[in-house]
């Protein structure tokens, strides 16, 4: 018998803007240090996204992370680790690709990050493999399935019916275009 193929889940988040961008690991010094100074103070945070000690990130600054509202808590419960999400800023199309690696539910970060008339972005999930991309959103409504004027709003989940063929389409394009994505770390 055969192996059967599976494929991890695919997330579309669009994002706001740069103040509010916490996947970004090339920040403002400010910024940086607002990052840095609370995860310092977080330990308990850092031990529940990376368990033991030994796993933490050596610079809490490259830590990329991500908030949603309750209204999205049934899409972020479906998220895995490994998963993969796309996020799409307006009139840039797709800016950043990552693997999920854990979510949470945490006041603290909403408050020093995303405080924003007493919206709660509680619901955050942690990200690794962050890569910086380049993909218009008429490309990947391609991928996706969707129709050409498709936009974003709000975190969703592409179908299970849909996932394989974006698989096997995007993982093509991937692989003869791999310039389009860069690690962050290598920038």
């Amino acid at each position: 018998m055969k192996d059967k193929i599976t494929y991890p889940n695919v997330f579309f988040c669009p994002m706001g803007e740069k103040n509010t961008d916490t996947i970004d690991i090339n920040f403002e010094n400010e910024e940086v240090n607002q990052k840095i100074n609370f995860f310092k103070s977080h330990p308990e945070i850092l031990q529940e996204v990376f368990g033991n000690e030994k796993n933490y990130p050596k610079d809490y600054s490259k830590i990329s992370f991500w908030g949603t509202t309750p209204s999205m808590e049934n899409i972020w419960k479906e998220m895995n680790e490994n998963d993969l999400v796309f996020f799409s800023k307006n009139n840039q199309g797709f800016v950043y690709m990552a693997k999920i690696h854990k979510r949470i539910v945490n006041e603290d970060i909403k408050k020093e990050f995303w405080e924003i008339d007493d919206v709660k972005w509680h619901n955050v999930f942690f990200l690794k493999d962050v890569r910086k991309i380049q993909i218009s959103t008429k490309e990947m409504n391609k991928f996706a399935n969707y129709k050409e004027g498709y936009i974003y709003r709000g975190l969703s989940k592409l179908s299970r019916y849909w996932s394989v063929e974006f698989w096997e389409s995007f993982s093509i394009y991937y692989y003869f275009n791999q310039s389009l994505f860069k690690k962050l770390e290598d920038e």
